[in-house]
């Protein structure tokens, strides 16, 4: 669409925009308020955890809370969706591995879902 830098405007800086330029393609672009308005708050926290290595976003399905790690335990409940993760892996928490028993045991069950998705036998 050809405006993309429009994204890191603020909310009230996109509704003068969306009002003072007769533009279709910008009003297009800008119109649901809401959507702004929630991707510019997405746009902020994302940018908080990529400057911050203490902060990650929770992985959990339609969640998105930005999560802090206290340097102790990597083991962290997210408070909105209640889920305990893994700081290291950005991943559930898993009782019992380490977190590479954990990324192996992702792994090799990411690679049996491929090969049984291109029916193959999984091994």
């Amino acid at each position: 669409s050809g405006y993309g830098p429009l994204i890191y405007l603020n909310p009230l800086t996109l509704t003068l925009i969306i009002t003072l330029n007769p533009h279709p393609k910008i009003k297009d672009c800008l119109r649901d308020k809401e959507a702004v308005w929630k991707r510019w708050n997405r746009l902020l926290r994302a940018k908080e955890c990529e400057k911050d290595k203490t902060k990650m976003w929770c992985p959990s399905y339609r969640c998105e809370s930005v999560l802090s790690y206290d340097g102790k335990n990597c083991r962290i409940q997210c408070p909105s969706c209640e889920k305990s993760l893994c700081f290291y892996c950005k991943t559930p928490w898993h009782e019992g591995s380490t977190c590479r028993e954990n990324k192996r045991k992702r792994l090799y069950t990411e690679h049996k879902t491929r090969r049984k998705q291109k029916g193959g036998s999984a091994g």
